[in-house]
């Protein structure tokens, strides 16, 4: 919580923001967005805290749930798979984060810590003035952006969870919608929902949606 200190003594609001899904054949990509409390930066809570992916679900799920009782403002905002299909992952990966931020509204922070992405700088009419700062591996390196990673890591499992019953077929409550070699013959087998990235391979070199497949 180095950096987040440094800014907090210089009187400075910090958003930390990640994203979840974007390796994913199928799904919308997440994005969330927190404002950390200086006044709870001694809890032992952010001691615990982590990249997302190291963390057990059940795990991830009960900070999930502590960290939006210890923050000033927290968002989560999602790309659709057919917006991916048409802006490309990288536009979308910074449209997600662009809208959890905006969603915390004016006013709530002055500072972002992103987890490293392509296309920067962010565009943020909510906070215009607002330093900015990518980082490489930054949900391991700082509370901010891991807190973040965790939010959208959850609601994105919880998203792929509502999927996987209105698909089951395809197992995205078990692969999250990413292409795992039972997602892979599925898909060979009856061919993309209306949830698959069609600009993914190998979807991209696939026929169009099949009409056996209901939404």
């Amino acid at each position: 919580m180095e950096r987040e200190r440094l800014f907090w003594s210089q009187g400075l609001r910090v958003a930390g923001v990640d994203e979840a899904g974007r390796g994913a054949v199928a799904g919308p990509i997440v994005a969330a967005a927190v404002v950390l409390n200086p006044a709870s930066a001694q809890l032992n809570l952010w001691k615990q805290v982590d990249d997302s992916k190291r963390l057990k679900p059940d795990i991830r799920c009960q900070f999930a749930e502590a960290i939006g009782h210890h923050v000033v403002a927290w968002s989560v905002a999602t790309v659709a798979p057919r917006a991916i299909d048409r802006i490309g992952i990288d536009r979308a990966n910074q449209l997600a984060m662009e809208r959890a931020l905006q969603d915390l509204g004016a006013g709530t922070f002055d500072v972002v810590l992103s987890d490293w992405i392509r296309r920067w700088p962010l565009n943020l009419d909510a906070a215009p003035a607002a330093e900015q700062h990518r980082i490489k591996k930054g949900d391991a390196r700082h509370v901010s952006i891991a807190a973040a990673s965790i939010l959208a890591k959850v609601h994105r499992d919880a998203l792929m969870d509502r999927l996987h019953d209105r698909f089951p077929a395809f197992g995205f409550g078990r692969n999250r919608g990413y292409l795992t070699a039972t997602h892979a013959a599925e898909l060979a087998a009856q061919g993309p929902c209306t949830e698959h990235r069609m600009s993914f391979k190998p979807l991209a070199d696939e026929q169009p949606l099949l009409s056996s497949i209901e939404e």
